[in-house]
């Protein structure tokens, strides 16, 4: 699995790999910088789950997968120590080992057919394993304040348990980015540029048109000044 790196001005965002501008917040000189998320190493076994993050008029926030490390049968969200895994996680990990391993060599394979091909419409590489479950946990930073599981974190910090009108807002607050990003994605399928980089639809640019889906509003469960 692959993620961009992109660079906005003097800021960087991770971002998925179909993650497209967002002319809205975004500066001209988009840098996009390709590089691997997937690592292993001898004394720990590392995860390295793509962040979707993108930038906001009150901060930064991030949703989708976040990262998911396990060291010495303990697991780590978001840089965040989560709980020791259980047997059966431990063997959902063992699997998902065997199963890198076999992807990793019929990448190997595949890369080198692609180099002694000049057609590669013939040549079907494989998709990378499903990450194990226990890391399917959905993490979002707004403002400095990181909101996990139910929880509120803090500089990786446990502040408290969320309340339950708390985690209302947080859940819907998460649908509304979804249907936005769904919909900025959707314009920018259509979307021409000027010479400026500004983006041009029906001959005027984005930011004189009211998107008809708006960003949504910052919950403000917890503040940075």
């Amino acid at each position: 699995e692959r993620s961009k790196k992109i660079e906005l001005g003097d800021e960087s965002i991770d971002a998925t790999q179909n993650y497209k501008r967002n002319d809205l917040f975004s500066a001209n000189y988009v840098k996009v910088i390709l590089f691997s998320t997937m690592h292993t190493f001898s004394l720990s076994f590392v995860i390295c789950i793509v962040h979707h993050i993108s930038s906001f008029e009150y901060g930064i926030s991030n949703f989708g997968e976040p990262e998911c490390i396990v060291d010495k049968n303990v697991l780590y969200i978001d840089g965040i120590k989560m709980s020791t895994l259980t047997p059966s996680q431990q063997q959902e990990l063992a699997s998902y080992q065997q199963e890198m391993d076999a992807y990793e060599k019929k990448m190997d394979e595949c890369e080198q057919l692609m180099s002694k091909s000049a057609d590669h419409k013939d040549i079907s590489c494989p998709d990378s394993p499903q990450r194990p479950s226990f890391c399917n946990v959905t993490v979002m930073n707004i403002e400095g304040c990181k909101f996990m599981d139910g929880k509120l974190y803090i500089h990786e910090n446990l502040v408290r348990e969320l309340t339950n009108e708390e985690k209302t807002k947080i859940a819907q607050f998460n649908e509304q980015y979804k249907k936005y990003m769904d919909y900025q994605n959707e314009l920018l399928d259509q979307a021409e540029y000027d010479m400026d980089g500004n983006m041009i639809m029906n001959g005027t640019t984005m930011s004189d048109q009211q998107p008809a889906v708006p960003m949504p509003k910052n919950p403000k469960i917890c503040t940075s000044f």
